[in-house]
């Protein structure tokens, strides 16, 4: 088996694909083929190709928002405005960010405005604005944000939503909700507008999975509470700015009486598929699996071509791009190369036997490559590959007895995942060698797998059945989806003893960055809007986070002295100007022991819009017109 490119205006390297051909005398009609798509980094566009990333947060403002989750201190809401606030800290000046609230019906928050100085100030200043409502339609939401990007001539375009909840108004089932959603993405454009989808535990989020599968190429992404998750939510941006392809559409067509088995399992085959991936990360490898079938008069096909691949993709100045590849079968056993390498050669007899088996090999442009090397890598991708799907099929049938709160198949089912991937990893050894730099590495994630398996058995054996839909099933879910895209997921879902699969460094490495923003509190402000003020916080604000922080955190940035209590500020009267109370409209209708200790003082008590004005026009404002009395 061989593979020969021949390439046709694929334009200057932005898109790289290399192939992985294995078949076994065991299923000699069965040619295993892995197809691996780079994207390169692209230079910049010129100038008059200017290209904009526009972003849509489509955020869930219903009640149940108001709700603090596992002993946590803020509410869902307050963690939602943190990471929109730090999601507009980090976005490039050339980013158009617009915000949708939906709650019964849905709302623009925030009109697409470009992320520079004041554009920055004003979405900060509206995101501290955002109560919640009731419902949640989860449908108007999404509509409401293809609305604002109709016009998608000139940008790169996606929709981040977020909802704690199931839809309980509008569309609330997957496949219309998904048909319309396409219907009008693609009204602005041919192609269909990526969505990324993150929620929290506490319901069964089926339907927000299914959209994430169909409408974007990133994992579905169920957040983990007890972890840092407003970092997490700022992988999709991550990853946008890491793309330069999208549009990605591979059509696959047998030849030569050849056919197409869109998975092992399956018993309908197929002359052509075609493959859509919304967006491919520079960096970031992206695998399609095919089983090809061939005829029985497979061995008159050797040194034909089988297999054609049309590729079209949109580049990094939104132009359409196309190059053909193609495979060409090649039989011959591995063994034959084998004989060439010395060490080799004293293997035993049933090493030997296997290998004859064996047939992997990789050629381009004509040129067939049967290198020990080339050998190695098409082995060890194809079974990296194979397990990855077994690996999948595992999280996939658990999700079902997650659902069906029946844990008898989940010992059973992770014995079988076991066995197979392990049976993988010593055909590698058997046929490669057990120093093989090929089947190291490839060990080394299998046995990564088979960690991350092990962990997901032992989390659903010790789950209270109560506790099954509620806390398990997003979870995994998000461990399916993560293999099945080849992507990352959010932290706190698989084990935190292992690396997670496919969390590039990159992005890992941003991921600590925004991490350690949200711990300390990092701001960019230069200015101390309230140096030498000392302030007291009502009750419930002392919680609260605004821009990333917590209140208290926050004004201590601004040069302020937060103060625990009026009694332990010097100086009670209305011409001290450094002393001053902010209090919510909860904590005043309850005239809270803080409030009247403040009163008695005659502490300024002003509400809590007067420091988002302040922080909006970057100025101390005049607290005569906040005072609560």
């Amino acid at each position: 088996m061989s593979v020969r490119a021949a390439r046709q205006s694929e334009g200057p390297g932005l898109l790289r694909t290399s192939y992985f051909c294995q078949m076994t005398t065991n299923n000699p009609r069965q040619l295993n083929v892995v197809m691996e798509m780079d994207a390169n980094r692209a230079g910049k566009p010129e100038r008059q190709n200017t290209v904009y990333k526009r972003y849509v947060l489509v955020i869930d403002v219903s009640s149940s928002m108001e709700r603090v989750i596992d002993g946590q201190t803020t509410t869902l809401l307050q963690r939602m405005k943190a990471f929109t606030n730090l999601f507009i800290d980090k976005a490039k000046s050339t980013v158009l960010l617009g915000i949708v609230t939906f709650s019964k019906i849905a709302h623009v928050a925030l009109g697409l405005t470009q992320m520079n100085k004041q554009g920055k100030i004003i979405a900060k200043a509206i995101v501290e604005t955002l109560k919640v409502e009731n419902a949640t339609n989860i449908s108007a939401g999404l509509f409401l944000a293809l609305e604002m990007i109709e016009d998608r001539s000139h940008s790169r375009d996606s929709i981040i939503i977020f909802t704690d909840g199931e839809a309980n108004c509008g569309i609330t089932e997957a496949e219309p909700l998904i048909t319309e959603y396409r219907e009008k993405s693609q009204k602005g454009g041919e192609s269909c507008v990526p969505l990324s989808a993150i929620t929290v535990e506490g319901y069964l989020p089926g339907l927000l999975y299914e959209i994430s599968y169909h409408l974007g190429s990133d994992a579905f992404y169920w957040v983990n509470v007890q972890t840092d998750f407003e970092a997490d939510m700022m992988i999709p941006q991550i990853i946008r700015d890491l793309t330069n392809i999208t549009d990605v559409t591979v059509v696959a067509t047998a030849l030569e009486g050849a056919e197409i088995k869109p998975d092992p399992s399956y018993t309908d085959n197929e002359v052509e598929t075609s493959i859509y991936i919304h967006s491919l990360p520079s960096d970031i490898k992206r695998n399609i699996y095919f089983c090809l079938q061939l005829p029985s008069n497979y061995k008159k096909l050797n040194g034909k071509m089988i297999l054609r691949l049309d590729v079209r993709f949109v580049d990094e100045t939104l132009n359409w791009r196309r190059f053909t590849d193609s495979i060409k079968l090649c039989l011959k056993p591995v063994q034959d190369e084998a004989k060439k390498q010395t060490l080799l050669c004293v293997s035993d007899t049933k090493t030997q036997k296997y290998r004859e088996s064996v047939v992997a090999y990789v050629s381009c442009k004509n040129t067939l490559h049967t290198s020990w090397r080339y050998i190695g890598s098409c082995i060890s991708k194809v079974y990296d590959e194979q397990c990855k799907r077994e690996t999948l099929r595992y999280f996939t049938q658990m999700r079902e007895c997650i659902k069906n709160e029946d844990t008898s198949k989940v010992t059973p089912g992770y014995e079988m995942t076991y066995k197979t991937i392990e049976g993988k990893i010593e055909e590698a050894a058997r046929c490669l060698g057990e120093k093989n730099p090929y089947s190291q590495t490839f060990s080394n994630r299998a046995k990564n797998y088979l960690g991350h398996l092990q962990y997901a058995k032992v989390s659903i054996l010790k789950a209270r059945l109560a506790d099954f839909a509620i806390k398990l099933w997003g979870g995994f879910a998000a461990m399916g989806s993560s293999f099945e895209k080849e992507m990352p997921t959010a932290s706190g879902v698989f084990s935190s003893d292992l690396k997670q699969p496919f969390m590039h460094p990159i992005i890992e490495k941003k991921l600590v960055m925004f991490r350690e923003a949200l711990r300390t509190g990092v701001t960019t402000r230069k200015k101390l809007l309230f140096e030498g003020h000392n302030v007291i916080l009502s009750e419930t604000l002392k919680s609260k986070v605004v821009r990333a922080n917590l209140l208290p955190s926050l004004l201590s940035n601004l040069g302020a002295r937060p103060v625990n209590s009026a009694t332990v500020v010097k100086g009670y009267d209305r011409n001290n100007r450094n002393v001053f109370m902010l209090c919510s409209q909860t904590d005043l209708n309850r005239r809270t022991q803080l409030f009247m200790d403040a009163v008695k003082h005659k502490i300024d008590i002003v509400s809590e819009s007067y420091l988002q004005d302040c922080l909006a026009k970057d100025e101390v404002l005049k607290r005569a017109d906040y005072l609560l009395c």
